[in-house]
């Protein structure tokens, strides 16, 4: 046995698709989404605003608890899609649907009130989302190159051989014809 041997143990990396890191960005924006409305709960006077038909000096509505079910079920569709979509699709919606997704996080800085709390939350959703947007936007691509096989090579010489050869009997039946109507005519 030999006494200069040492086992090392070296930390498994595997490398995770972009699909599924975008999924569970989409996951973790969803679950925070979930988790910043029910801490919001717990500041003093919302559940009675709430109780009362109004949110952040908004009224709830019908038309604004549609609109916000529909804002809701962005990142549960974005999910799936992100593990379903063709790579360029994929890209592109995941792209745009971040941007749209900024655009409305900005938006409700201008509605409500302003909390240590919220600025936190909105913060680390932007991380969220910019990251969506950065893995989006970085998508490895992918080399592509055509390897054709000793027997798919041999296939398309002989086909191509053959094509040749049929042409030139052709050619040659073709001057023969000409040759009996030239020496009959």
């Amino acid at each position: 046995m030999d006494t200069n041997t040492k086992t090392i143990r070296i930390w498994e990396d595997v490398k995770i698709n972009v699909r599924i890191k975008l999924s569970a960005l989409w996951i973790s924006l969803m679950l925070f989404y979930i988790y910043a409305d029910i801490l919001g709960f717990y500041t003093p006077g919302n559940i009675e605003s709430v109780v009362a038909g109004e949110i952040g000096g908004v009224q709830i509505t019908e038309g604004f608890l549609f609109m916000m079910a529909m804002w809701m079920a962005v990142p549960s569709v974005m999910v799936f899609l992100s593990l379903t979509l063709k790579a360029n699709v994929n890209r592109w919606v995941n792209i745009l649907v971040s941007i749209v997704s900024i655009v409305v996080l900005g938006a409700t800085f201008f509605v409500g009130e302003f909390s240590a709390r919220y600025t936190f939350q909105a913060l680390l959703e932007g991380v969220l989302i910019a990251l969506i947007v950065w893995y989006a936007w970085k998508w490895p691509k992918v080399v592509g190159i055509v390897l054709m096989s000793a027997v798919g090579y041999w296939l398309h010489q002989r086909r191509r051989a053959g094509l040749e050869s049929m042409h030139q009997k052709e050619k040659t039946h073709e001057s023969n014809f000409a040759h009996k109507i030239r020496t009959t005519g």
